[in-house]
């Protein structure tokens, strides 16, 4: 015999008030052959596919049956598809099969269902396996498609069934968020929930969810200009883990969930309330306001304030704001996890001490605010096991005798980059410290290597050297200056037992480096140098390189002393390998390249883009 009618389901209203889960309700009896319908509610949480807990026209569940005990599918009863029986909303309806019921046998079987129902075709549910795919990354459109719910009953015979019918309770397997904003008069565009994990596999057959490490911003359905909600995968800690990101009035906000925060960790089946003000980069409120949401289980509210950050500050980092009046020796204080410190424009900086960062600090960005560089004078950065530094649109002023981005400062082999670490410098002006980045300890201590050092559209001058003496399996150079250095602008870690790192050095600007620029290691690197300009380079040997493994590039300048002719070409693996064009005199190809002035006097697209002769 076949179930025709499978479900009846009521969804429990919880917009109001709360109530208990919903009762198991009898079921009524067609004929003796044939089951009329199995009952079946919802948790009292239930969002269904609106927010006013209503089943809507379209809706439909995949339903399991197995052998009792086992977990096996009995007579390949697997994600059979049956529809909501409502012309377009109702807070109860009947499930009926779409395209036949299951068939009942006088056998003991477990039942399984969830909602929402996908095909196997959709690629959303492995039917055999009974393993549905969870990805929650953007529900800007609704969070119907995402609500995972899931219902069983066990050891149900036939008997049972035709006498007394079958009862379900369908539960949810995910947490509900509601973002809402305070402020009045304000339009918010959109919010993201960033830090956590999106992607897991649901076992629809046991009940158990598996969620993959893969952290990504989630997109929240927008339910007014100032409530937003979504779901999202159950997790022990959010605390210091997750950010919101607002978009209002073309400007951006950032909350961090503190450790101090209320809401500690997402459960299945619980409805989380943020309630967050937005304030401006000095701290004050755009506008005033309060709000709040009922519904679902009960979990927790947490209010809090969202400052206005940079766009330029990566998901997941918490702001905190440095202006005029901030204590900087204590400015990190207490921070733990990805912290950017955002530095008004309109100021200057002055580091009296060391910038020693916590220990408990994983990633640090130092941003200048604004269109400006903003203006830093500091001796060194000290870390302990940092996996990620960012610097951006900061002009830093260093000293002659210190290290900016120190490694084994006082010999203490803690205090350096953990391995694998990654190293960014982007839109900063850089001068008057020894080096950028170097090993200061013991030279024939162990050291660290970085997975890359990173420098983009940066003026580097009057200092030593850019990279001295520490490790970086990749060192990546673009769209920059680097200008009077006494030492090797890049000298990498060159003991026997190095890495061999790959450089790669695209439309930049050399100019009077007094020592060979780039050096390989003992066991050699890869070198990819296209597209620049240089000129006063190394006049003891006249060399651009040194130990390389391999080199290739094109579109190279290099231009000729204006006393001696000589021109700093070698060192490539290969004559041919990388190609230049020596047909320019310093003053030919310069303004003024002994006082600084280097905009070129012919027009290519060759070495930094600030000096292109189409910029004047």
């Amino acid at each position: 015999m076949k179930l025709k009618h499978l479900f009846y389901a009521a969804a429990v209203s919880t917009l109001a008030a709360a109530c208990s889960e919903a009762d198991e309700l009898s079921s009524g009896i067609r004929s003796e052959k044939t089951l009329d319908a199995i009952h079946s509610g919802t948790d009292r949480f239930a969002t269904r596919v609106n927010l006013n807990s209503e089943w809507e026209s379209g809706d439909a569940i995949g339903v399991y049956m197995l052998d009792a005990g086992t977990g096996n599918i009995r007579n390949s009863a697997m994600n059979i598809q049956y529809n909501a029986d409502v012309a377009e909303t109702s807070t109860e309806t009947n499930f009926v099969a779409a395209a036949g019921g299951i068939g009942i046998y006088d056998q003991p079987c477990d039942f399984v269902a969830y909602y929402p129902y996908s095909s196997g075709e959709e690629g959303k549910v492995d039917a055999g396996a009974g393993v549905y795919k969870i990805d929650l990354a953007d529900q800007s459109a609704g969070i119907a498609g995402h609500d995972l719910m899931w219902a069983k009953v066990e050891n149900k015979a036939s008997d049972e069934l035709l006498s007394s019918g079958l009862s379900m309770t369908f539960h949810h397997q995910l947490a509900l968020l509601y973002v809402n904003i305070g402020n009045e008069d304000v339009k918010v565009e959109n919010v993201k929930v960033n830090g956590l994990n999106t992607t897991a596999h649901f076992d629809l057959l046991k009940g158990e969810l598996s969620v993959d490490d893969a952290p990504k911003a989630v997109t929240l359905h927008k339910l007014s200009d100032k409530s937003f909600v979504g779901v999202m995968l159950p997790v022990a800690n959010i605390a210091k883990v997750m950010s919101v990101t607002i978009e209002a009035g073309g400007k951006i906000f950032q909350y961090m969930v503190p450790a101090t925060s209320k809401i500690s960790k997402f459960e299945a089946g619980y409805e989380y309330i943020f309630n967050i003000n937005l304030k401006n980069s000095s701290g004050d409120l755009i506008s005033g306001g309060n709000g709040s949401t009922e519904g679902w289980k009960p979990g927790e509210n947490e209010g809090g304030d969202a400052t206005e950050t940079n766009p330029e500050i990566p998901s997941g980092y918490e702001t905190i704001p440095v202006n005029g009046d901030t204590e900087l020796t204590t400015v990190l204080d207490g921070a733990s996890g990805k912290i950017a410190l955002l530095f008004a424009s309109g100021n200057s900086y002055n580091f009296s001490t060391n910038l020693v960062i916590p220990s408990a600090v994983t990633e640090l960005m130092l941003l200048g605010d604004g269109k400006q560089q903003v203006v830093l004078s500091m001796k060194s950065i000290i870390n302990t096991g940092l996996q990620k530094l960012s610097l951006n649109n900061l002009k830093i002023t260093g000293e002659s005798n210190a290290t900016l981005l120190s490694n084994a400062a006082e010999d203490n082999l803690d205090n350096q980059f953990a391995s694998g670490a990654v190293v960014e410098i982007k839109k900063c002006e850089l001068t008057g410290m020894k080096y950028v980045c170097n090993w200061d300890g013991n030279k024939d201590s162990e050291r660290n290597t970085l997975s890359s050092f990173t420098v983009d559209d940066c003026y580097m001058h009057d200092m030593s050297s850019v990279f001295e003496s520490y490790g970086s399996e990749v060192i990546t150079l673009t769209n920059s200056t680097f200008y009077k250095m006494s030492g090797q602008a890049i000298h990498p870690y060159n003991s026997k037992g190095a890495f061999n790192p790959t450089i790669t050095i695209q439309h930049c600007t050399l100019v009077s480096l007094d020592k060979t620029p780039i050096q390989g290691t003992d066991n050699g690197c890869n070198i990819i140098y296209s597209n620049n300009v240089s000129a006063m380079i190394d006049p003891a040997h006249s060399n651009l390189s040194y130990n390389t493994t391999s080199s290739t590039g094109e579109g190279n300048y290099a231009a000729k002393n204006d006393d001696d002719g000589k021109v700093a070409t070698g060192g490539f693996k290969s004559e041919t390998a990388v190609t230049f064009n020596t047909d320019y005199k310093v003053s030919d190809l310069f303004v003024d390249a002994a006082n600084g002035d280097l905009t070129l006097k012919i027009d290519v697209q060759a070495g930094d883009p600030r000096w292109y002769k189409s910029v004047e």
